[in-house]
């Protein structure tokens, strides 16, 4: 099992780092995107490796960050409701949702992680 997690960081080490940071931003996988990054710089090779961990890393964090954005935009209360059924989230966590849903929504801008307005 660790064997194999040491090739896959080896073999594919920004992809894997872009994505599992991604999918951490978006809030699918309980896993924290730092690690990935952590577990990925023991095999970069040189400053371009680092360079290119550097790049994936920020980059699956705006994907997965305009991905959550883009969820909760298009499916809102469904998507909420969905993911605490499907995660086991408890109630309190599931009425703090409710605030960003009814504050306002539908006008907020796609890029306030990336410049606040």
């Amino acid at each position: 099992m660790v064997g194999t997690l040491f090739r896959l960081f080896e073999g594919a080490g920004p992809w894997v780092v872009l994505v599992g940071v991604a999918l951490d931003n978006a809030g699918v996988v309980p896993v924290a995107g730092e690690l990935y990054l952590l577990l990925a710089a023991p095999f970069a090779r040189g400053l371009d490796g680092m360079l290119a961990l550097f790049v994936a890393g920020a980059l699956g964090a705006f994907l997965g960050d305009q991905g959550a954005y883009l969820m909760g935009r298009l499916g809102g209360r469904r998507i909420i409701d969905f993911y605490c059924r499907v995660t086991l989230c408890s109630a309190l966590r599931h009425r703090s949702a409710d605030p960003g849903l009814s504050a306002g929504g539908e006008r907020r801008h796609p890029l306030r992680a990336v410049r606040p307005l």
